[in-house]
């Protein structure tokens, strides 16, 4: 398993795991919330 974060487009954090870009979706406490960048695709992080 291979992550790193990188930037997006809008400057914005992507975490990448394995082929799987993810975007923050929301923050609950101090829990982050991800989801993948494409639509169809049912992962989450």
């Amino acid at each position: 398993m291979i992550l790193s974060i990188v930037e997006s487009k809008r400057n914005k954090p992507t975490l990448l795991l394995d082929t799987f870009r993810y975007t923050q979706d929301k923050i609950l406490n101090t829990t982050i919330y991800c989801k993948c960048e494409n639509r169809s695709c049912p992962g989450c992080a």
